[in-house]
């Protein structure tokens, strides 16, 4: 019979593959809420970094980051002026900014716009993408970076939402309505192993 198959089935493929087992074995709950950023750098972090350092070179003249300047900090290069943009102000010398409506946000003001891990919070999403494109001098550039998968941020949900995730078609599309005339490229990373130890909360 077709269960009898499918027993069949099961079987030789947990003699071959013993991560079956213990995949099944695994917990429903994560190790940890905070992607493992209490113990050490969380897993997106690694790729995060590695893009940023890619393109450096494109970090400078008057930057603009979302929250805080530590990726400005570390990465920047002939960095003139640094600015950091939060939707409610929070922080010494912050500009308080909303990415969706655009208010609080120059045009034209920022050779760099660097906004990690960001617009999954942000629920009118085109609006936000024609804002980052406003902000940015002629001829500036965008770092952004999203994730497809990953655990809801607890802390973000309650404060101002979490409403997306993205493929490497939907970020491409999405830039493109804003970015027409301009050079949009787009990365994908991770594996199976990744994916479970992001959404574990495992660090790197």
């Amino acid at each position: 019979t077709k269960e009898e198959l499918y027993r069949c089935l099961r079987t030789l493929f947990m003699e071959k593959d013993a991560y079956i087992g213990l995949t099944a074995a695994m917990p429903a709950r994560p190790v940890s809420k905070r992607v493992g950023a209490e113990r050490g750098k969380p897993v997106d972090r690694v790729y995060i970094e590695r893009f940023l350092m890619e393109n450096q070179d494109k970090i400078t003249g008057v930057v603009m980051e979302m929250a805080d300047a530590g990726y400005t900090q570390a990465f920047g290069v002939q960095v003139e002026r640094s600015l950091v943009l939060h939707l409610n102000g929070w922080g010494k010398g912050v500009i308080k900014g909303d990415l969706e409506t655009g208010e609080g946000i120059p045009a034209d003001s920022v050779d760099c716009f660097i906004c990690t891990q960001t617009i999954q919070f942000i629920y009118d999403i085109h609006s936000a993408v024609r804002n980052i494109y406003r902000m940015l001098k002629p001829g500036g550039t965008a770092l952004v970076t999203a994730h497809c998968l990953g655990q809801i941020s607890l802390y973000d949900y309650h404060n101002w939402g979490e409403y997306w995730r993205f493929t490497d078609q939907s970020m491409r599309k999405l830039f493109s309505e804003a970015f027409a005339d301009s050079d949009i490229i787009v990365q994908s990373w991770g594996n199976v192993k990744t994916a479970v130890a992001y959404l574990y909360g495992l660090c790197a």
